[in-house]
């Protein structure tokens, strides 16, 4: 019950993210305003203690340049352990970017939210959320944008399920977008 909840948040949340494009997009006719849709590839590694859990998988990626200096970017992703094929994790992040957005060589640090929820075949979900701090580098042609990124994450709700406090989250992803 309580994942179908998270699963419709994300929904919500990719609904408002749309609106929030369609209603920028007029607001700004005629200015710089741009939105991204694409694909990437994304990852997670947690550290806890001395053992490292690796999950790999894919995203689908949405974004929108408020100026050549700002912007909005989330991902919606599905991820598998990359050790233990039925341990899955599914879930989505929304991040403000801040630095250079515009044609050409990119750069820009991000903050943002993250919500996923961990499932395994015989076991109860668990529910993850926090903050993260991010990073990216990238380039934008006229209609394409290619962008590399990463970001460490806000671990206490991995410290409560693991009962530890010695865990680091890191996230990486590479992104191919349509720019328009």
């Amino acid at each position: 019950m309580h994942s179908q909840k998270k699963f419709n948040l994300r929904i919500l949340s990719l609904v408002l993210l749309s609106g929030l494009f369609s209603t920028q997009a007029i607001a700004a006719e005629g200015d710089d305003a741009i939105g991204t849709v694409g694909l990437g590839s994304y990852v997670l590694s947690l550290a806890i203690n001395s053992n490292t859990y690796d999950y790999s998988g894919s995203a689908l990626t949405v974004g929108f340049n408020f100026n050549s200096w700002a912007s909005i970017y989330g991902h919606v992703y599905a991820l598998t352990n990359t050790t233990w094929e039925t341990e899955k994790i599914d879930g989505s992040d929304i991040m403000i970017r801040f630095g250079k957005t515009g044609d050409g060589l990119m750069g820009f640090g991000s903050l943002g939210y993250y919500s996923e929820t961990l499932s395994d075949t015989g076991y109860p979900s668990v529910d993850f959320s926090g903050t993260f701090i991010g990073y990216g580098i990238g380039y934008n042609w006229e209609h394409v944008s290619l962008v590399l990124e990463g970001s460490a994450r806000g671990t206490n709700e991995y410290e409560t399920f693991a009962n530890s406090t010695d865990v680091i989250a890191a996230t990486g992803s590479l992104n191919i977008s349509y720019r328009f």
